[in-house]
């Protein structure tokens, strides 16, 4: 089973979505964007995103695991700061193969991070985020609320996949 996590800045993919691998001790893929970023010593361009979206893709070498983002936060990340959609990100989109996807509602309280550009318009790239997995008609739940909350949605939801599956 794979599933990932998407949704705007500061909606609590990372810290759910490693949770649910510690209780269900599967591997947990982190967010290289991070990484990458907090290793440059230059401001990121645009290429940035397309060399981020390839090595996350590179990370999903198990059969299961939880991913904490995917490739659509990558998409809607470049199309918005360049106005277009990029061929290579579309690509990796296109053939990333995830069982269940996790939509992060941006009702919890914006936390500064240097790393974070979006504080004022996360309701919109929810809406963003919301109409493209209805588009490429993927399997998502929202989850919502406190970060207990969304782990217990996010917990029932692939529990009872689990057990429709055995």
């Amino acid at each position: 089973m794979k599933i990932a996590f998407t949704g705007p800045e500061c909606s609590g993919k990372s810290t759910v979505s490693k949770a649910l691998a510690e209780q269900f001790q599967l591997p947990w893929v982190r967010e290289f964007a991070r990484e990458y970023l907090e290793g440059l010593d230059r401001d990121y361009v645009t290429d940035d995103i397309i060399t981020i979206a390839q090595h996350q893709y590179a990370l999903w070498k198990e059969d299961t695991f939880i991913a904490d983002t995917e490739m659509l936060v990558c998409s809607i990340w470049y199309e918005e700061k360049t106005g277009n959609r990029s061929d290579e990100i579309e690509s990796l989109l296109q053939a990333q193969e995830f069982d269940m996807y996790f939509l992060c509602k941006p009702d919890i309280p914006w936390e500064f991070d240097e790393l974070r550009e979006n504080s004022n318009d996360r309701e919109r790239l929810f809406e963003l985020y919301k109409t493209r997995l209805d588009e490429m008609e993927l399997p998502y739940t929202v989850i919502e609320g406190n970060m207990e909350q969304r782990a217990t949605q996010a917990y029932d939801v692939i529990r009872n996949s689990i057990k429709n599956n055995h």
